[in-house]
C-alpha cells in the first residue's frame, strides 16, 4: 500500500470528517447572531417601553401631587374664610380660632399640624403643639414673605426636620381677613412629604419594588416612600437629569445602582406650579423576565438542535468509514445531510421570526393592555364612585379604596365579607336592600338600583345611591354581582330642605299658609265627624308695624318679627299651631279646646308677653298686637273662609283702637266690606281729583286782637254719591293703606298753591297751617327736597308756612324724627304741635326739637271753664310754652266763656266754631277783603274752671 495514498486518504478521511461540522457551524453562526440582534433590539425596545411607561406614571403621580398642592391651598382658602374664624381671629380669640381651623377635612389626612400668627408673623395658637413656644416670630420664614407681598396664599419651600431630616414638611399659609377686609392673622398648614408620597404611592398601586422620591426646587431629594427593604437613598449627585428638574422639564434614564449592583430605571417629572420634582427608582430586572425565559428556551432548542446534528454526524460518519467502498451511498447520504441541514435551517429561520412576531404581539399587547389600565383607572377615579365586586361562589366583596373612603375608612380597615356592608346598612333599609338584590339576582328585575343609608365611620349616615349588575352562567344562575356606589347625602338633604321650605316661612321657620290650611282643613274634618270637637283660629297682626319697618329699617323689623315669633310660641299650647302668613302677619290654630274661654286666655297670654320691650339694634321697642278670634263650626266648609273671618275680626280689633282683640260675628263682615268699598272709592277719588280743601280761620287775641292771621287746611272728600264726607272717615283707611303719602303731597300742593294767591293779593301776613301725618315725615323719601320744590315753585315766604305733627309722632325712632324736624325748619317752615296734650307723654321733644307753637286739644278746652283739672292743665301748657318761646294755638273754642278764659290766661291765637267753622277758600278770601274782625269779650273777674254744683 502507497504510504502516501494512505497518509492521503486519511487526510481525506479526517478532511470529510470535518467538512460537515465546519459547514454546519459556518451555517448555524449567522442564525446566531440574528437571534443575538434581535434579542438586544428587543431589550432595547422594552427598556424604551419601561421608560416611557415609568415616565407616564411620574408625570401622572406630579400631576396628582399639583393637584392635592392645589387642594390643600384650596383648604386653607377655605378655612381661612369659615365663618366665624375670621371673626375669631379679629377679636383675639385665638384658641378658639384654631379649635375651629383644626378640624380639617378628612381628605388631608398628611396635615399634621394647624398654626395661627398674627399679621406680624407672632406664633399665637397651634394644634397640634409641636414645641414652638407661644410668641415665637416667624417673619422670616418663606413663606410669611410670600404672603405679605400681596397677601395671598404661598406654599413654601421644603423644610427638613433636624432630627428625623427624611421627614420633610411643607408650609401653606393663608391669609385670614377681618368683616373690613382687614389682614388679622396668617393659617398655616404644615404638611408632611413622606405621609403625602406614601398615600400616592399606596393610591396609585405603583410596582412593589420602585421607589417615589421628592425633590425640591434646588435639585436635591429631600424625602422618599418608604420601602422597608432599603435603608438607603440614592446619590443622584451625578445625573444629569436634576438639571432637567431644576429648569421645570421631565425625562428618563438609566442608572447603575452602585449598592445592589443593577440597573435602575429613573424616570421624572416636574410640578409645574411649584417647580418641585417626583422621580420614580426602579429596578429594570423584573420586567425582563419574560425575555430571560424566552432567552432561555431558545438556548435549549438551539442546544438540542447541536446536539442532534453532532449524533447525526457521528452516525453518518462512521458508516463512511466501514463502508468506504460505496462512496456514491456516502456522497449520497452526505447531500440528504446537508439538505436536511438546510431545511431545519430554514426550520429554525421560520422559529425564529414566528418568535420575533410573537414577542412584538406580545408588547402590543402589552401596551394596549396599560393603556386599558389606565384608561379604567382614570375613569374610575374620573366617576368619583365607589366600586365594589361580589363573587357568589366565594362569598367575598372586593371593596375600592374610593367605597371605603366614603365611609371614612383605610383600605386596610374594611374586610371582603359581605357583613362589611350590609352590618353599615340602617336598620330601616337593610330588609328592603336585601331584598331588591335578591329579585335582581333571581331576574326578576334587570339591573340592581337602591337608595338607602349606611353608617359612616364617625358615626352618623350617609345617603349611597347604589347600582350593580349580575353576570349568570351557562345555567342562567349568576355567580357574580359588581357595581358603583354613590354619595347622594347632599342631593337628599336638599330635597328635605326643598321639603321644608315648601311648607315653612324663610324668615321665622314657622309653617306657611299651605300647611296651616291643610292643618286647619283636618280640624275642619274633625269637626264634622266629631260633635264635640271645638277648635279656633286667632289672626294676630302687629300694630304699627310699617311705621316701625320704615323708621327702623327693614333688617331691624325682621329680627323683630323673629323675636316676636318666638313670644308667640311660647304663648301657645304644643298641639297648637303658629304660622306666619307674610309680612307682620301670623295665625295660630287652637286645636281640640273646650270654649271661647280657652282662645281668650291664650290671647291674654299673648298681650302679657309683649309687656317685656324687644331689644333690637340697641333700642327698646314696644309693641301691640291686633288679634281677630273665630271659633270654629262645622258649617265652615273651606279653610279660606274661617281664615277671612279671623282677619276680618282682626281689622274690626284694629279699628277699635289697636292693642286688643276681637271676636268675630257676622256683623263684622259686612263692615269690612264697606271697608273695602271705602279704599277702593278712595283710590278712585286720587286719580279723579275729588278732594277739596276748606280752611279755618285762626283768630290772634294779642296784638292784631280779633283780626284773621293764619288758617287750618283740612281736607274734604266730594263723593259723587254720599256728598261731602268728612276726614274722620277715610284718613284711617288713607293711614291704614299707605295712600296717605299720595293725599299727603295732594294736600301741601293745593294749600301752598292757595297760599300763592293770597300771597299775590296783598295777604303775606296769613299763616297756613298744614297737617302733616307722621307717615310723610318718616317715611317718604327726599321730604326736605319736596317741601322745598312746592315752596320755590309758588315763591311763598317759607315763615308764613306751618306743618303740623301730632304727638304720636314722638312714640317712634326719636333719632330719625329729629333728624327729619331739623331738616323742614332748615327751610325756614315753622312745626305747629297739634293736639298736644293727648298724645306722647314725654316733654322731652319741647326742648330738643325746633318746635315754634302748641295747639292745645278742644277736649280741655271744652270744660275749662267748668272742670278746674282742665282749667289747670290748659293755663300750665300756655305758661310752660311760652317759657319755651312758643306760641300757644286753642282749637275748638265755641264759647265767650272759653275765650274769655283763654284770653285772661294771655293764650296766642284761636280757632274754633265761636270765629268760624271750616269753609271753601273763595269765603276766606272774601273775609280778608272785607277786612273782618271778631270781637272778643271783655275779661271779667268771673271765677272760672270752678264745676257747677
Amino acid at each position: 500500500m502507497n504510504v502516501s495514498r494512505v497518509r492521503t486518504d486519511r487526510k481525506l478521511r479526517g478532511f470529510r470528517k470535518l467538512a460537515p461540522a465546519v459547514v454546519f457551524f459556518s451555517l448555524l453562526l449567522p442564525v446566531i447572531l440574528i437571534a443575538v440582534i434581535s434579542f438586544l433590539r428587543t431589550e432595547r425596545e422594552l427598556t424604551n417601553s419601561i421608560l416611557s411607561r415609568k415616565q407616564s406614571i411620574a408625570r401622572l403621580y406630579a400631576l396628582t401631587l399639583q393637584e392635592r398642592f392645589d387642594r390643600l391651598v384650596d383648604i386653607g382658602v377655605s378655612l381661612a374664610a369659615r365663618f366665624p374664624l375670621s371673626d375669631l381671629v379679629s377679636e383675639g380669640r385665638w384658641n378658639e380660632a384654631i379649635t375651629l381651623a383644626g378640624n380639617v377635612p378628612n381628605e388631608s389626612p398628611f396635615i399634621e399640624r394647624v398654626f395661627l400668627t398674627d399679621a406680624k408673623g407672632t406664633l399665637m395658637a397651634d394644634s397640634p403643639a409641636m414645641g414652638d413656644a407661644a410668641g415665637n416670630n416667624f417673619a422670616y420664614r418663606d413663606w410669611f414673605k410670600g404672603v405679605s407681598k400681596g397677601w395671598k396664599p404661598y406654599v413654601s419651600e421644603v423644610y427638613k426636620r433636624y432630627v428625623k431630616p427624611q421627614y420633610a414638611v411643607i408650609a401653606v399659609a393663608i391669609p385670614v381677613r377681618s368683616k373690613n377686609k382687614q389682614i388679622s392673622g396668617i393659617l398655616v398648614l404644615q404638611v408632611r412629604l413622606d405621609a403625602l408620597l406614601s398615600w400616592l404611592k399606596i393610591h396609585k398601586e405603583d410596582t412593589e419594588k420602585g421607589q417615589i422620591y421628592f425633590v425640591d426646587r434646588s435639585g436635591h431629594i429631600v424625602t422618599h416612600s418608604a420601602v422597608p427593604s432599603r435603608g438607603y437613598v440614592p446619590d443622584f449627585s451625578h445625573l444629569s437629569f436634576l438639571g432637567g428638574i431644576m429648569k421645570g422639564e421631565g425625562g428618563k434614564t438609566i442608572v447603575l445602582d452602585p449598592y445592589e449592583r443593577k440597573k435602575m430605571a429613573a424616570t421624572y417629572a416636574v410640578l409645574k406650579n411649584y417647580g418641585w420634582g417626583v422621580v420614580i427608582y426602579e429596578p429594570l430586572q423584573s420586567a425582563f423576565l419574560v425575555r430571560n425565559a424566552q432567552l432561555r428556551l431558545l438556548i435549549i432548542v438551539y442546544g438540542l438542535i447541536i446536539a442532534v446534528t453532532v449524533f447525526l454526524t457521528y452516525v453518518v460518519f462512521r458508516v463512511i468509514d466501514t463502508r468506504q467502498r460505496i462512496a456514491e451511498t456516502l456522497r449520497s447520504a452526505h447531500d440528504q445531510l446537508e439538505l436536511r441541514v438546510e431545511e431545519r435551517t430554514q426550520e429554525l429561520k421560520k422559529a425564529n421570526k414566528s418568535l420575533e412576531m410573537e414577542i412584538v404581539e406580545r408588547m402590543k399587547m402589552g401596551a394596549a393592555l396599560k393603556q386599558s389600565e389606565e384608561r379604567y383607572e382614570l375613569a374610575v377615579t374620573g366617576a368619583n364612585d365607589g366600586i365594589w365586586d361580589w363573587d357568589l361562589k366565594k362569598d367575598e366583596i372586593y371593596f375600592s379604596p374610593r367605597w371605603k373612603s366614603m365611609l371614612g375608612y383605610s383600605d386596610n380597615e374594611v374586610g371582603t365579607k359581605p357583613s362589611e356592608w350590609f352590618d353599615r346598612i340602617h336598620p330601616d333599609d337593610l330588609e328592603r336592600v336585601k331584598s331588591e338584590i335578591s329579585w335582581h339576582l333571581d331576574g326578576v328585575s334587570r339591573h340592581f338600583q337602591n337608595e338607602h343609608r349606611i353608617r359612616h365611620k364617625d358615626g352618623t349616615y350617609r345617603w349611597m345611591l347604589v347600582r350593580g349588575v349580575a353576570v349568570q352562567d351557562n345555567e342562567e344562575k349568576a355567580y357574580r354581582i359588581a357595581g358603583s356606589q354613590t354619595d347622594i347625602t347632599y342631593r337628599k338633604r336638599t330635597e328635605e330642605q326643598l321639603l321644608h321650605d315648601a311648607f315653612h316661612d324663610g324668615l321665622t321657620g314657622l309653617p306657611n299658609k299651605a300647611l296651616l290650611m291643610d292643618r286647619v282643613g283636618r280640624a275642619m274634618g274633625r269637626a264634622k265627624r266629631r260633635g264635640d270637637f271645638i277648635y279656633a283660629l286667632l289672626f294676630i297682626e302687629v300694630d304699627r308695624f310699617r311705621v316701625l319697618n320704615d323708621s327702623l329699617g327693614h333688617a331691624t323689623g325682621d329680627q323683630l318679627l323673629i323675636s316676636l315669633s318666638k313670644r308667640l310660641a311660647t304663648s301657645i299650647r304644643h298641639q297648637d299651631t303658629l304660622a306666619r302668613l307674610g309680612g307682620d302677619e301670623f295665625v295660630v290654630l287652637l286645636d281640640d279646646i273646650e270654649g271661647i274661654g280657652d282662645a281668650t286666655r291664650i290671647v291674654n297670654r299673648i298681650n302679657e308677653s309683649l309687656l317685656v320691650p324687644f331689644n333690637l339694634a340697641d333700642r327698646e321697642i314696644y309693641i301691640t298686637v291686633s288679634i281677630g278670634v273665630v271659633l270654629g263650626d262645622p258649617n265652615y266648609d273651606r279653610s279660606d273662609d274661617i281664615l277671612r273671618d279671623a282677619e276680618v275680626a282682626m281689622y274690626r280689633a284694629k279699628s277699635q283702637g289697636k292693642g286688643r282683640h276681637e271676636i268675630f260675628d257676622p256683623k263684622m263682615h259686612s263692615r269690612v266690606m264697606g271697608y273695602l268699598e271705602m279704599e277702593t272709592g278712595l283710590r278712585r277719588a286720587i286719580e279723579r281729583s275729588e278732594f277739596r280743601l276748606h280752611y279755618q280761620p285762626i283768630i290772634s287775641l294779642n296784638g292784631d286782637m280779633g283780626k284773621i292771621v293764619g288758617v287750618e287746611a283740612l281736607i274734604r272728600w266730594q263723593h259723587p254719591d254720599r256728598g261731602l264726607v268728612s276726614p274722620a272717615e277715610f284718613i284711617p283707611i288713607a293711614e291704614e293703606t299707605g295712600l296717605i303719602l299720595q293725599v299727603g303731597e295732594w294736600v301741601l300742593r293745593t294749600a301752598c298753591a292757595q297760599k300763592k294767591l293770597w300771597q299775590e293779593k296783598g295777604y303775606e301776613f296769613l299763616t297756613v297751617a298744614i297737617n302733616l301725618s307722621p307717615r310723610q315725615l318718616l317715611s317718604q323719601r327726599n321730604f326736605k327736597t319736596f317741601i322745598s320744590q312746592v315752596i320755590s315753585e309758588n315763591k311763598i315766604d317759607p315763615h308764613r308756612l306751618g306743618l303740623e305733627i301730632t304727638e304720636s309722632v314722638f312714640a317712634e325712632n326719636l333719632e330719625d324724627v329729629s333728624l327729619a324736624i331739623k331738616e323742614v325748619a332748615s327751610l325756614g317752615v315753622e312745626v305747629f304741635i297739634d293736639d298736644f296734650g293727648t298724645g306722647y307723654s314725654s316733654l322731652t321733644y319741647l326742648k330738643r326739637f325746633a318746635i315754634q307753637a302748641l295747639k292745645i286739644d278742644q277736649s280741655f278746652i271744652r270744660d275749662i271753664t267748668t272742670d278746674p283739672d282742665d282749667a289747670a292743665i290748659v293755663s300750665t301748657i300756655i305758661d310752660l310754652a311760652h317759657s319755651l318761646k312758643m306760641k300757644v294755638i286753642a282749637e275748638g273754642v265755641e264759647t265767650k266763656e272759653q275765650l274769655t278764659f283763654l284770653r285772661a290766661h294771655k293764650c296766642d291765637e284761636m280757632q274754633g266754631y265761636l270765629a268760624s267753622k271750616p269753609v271753601p277758600p273763595e269765603i276766606i278770601t272774601e273775609m280778608l277783603d272785607r277786612k273782618v274782625s271778631f270781637t272778643l269779650p271783655e275779661l271779667t273777674s268771673v271765677k272760672l274752671g270752678k264745676k257747677p254744683s
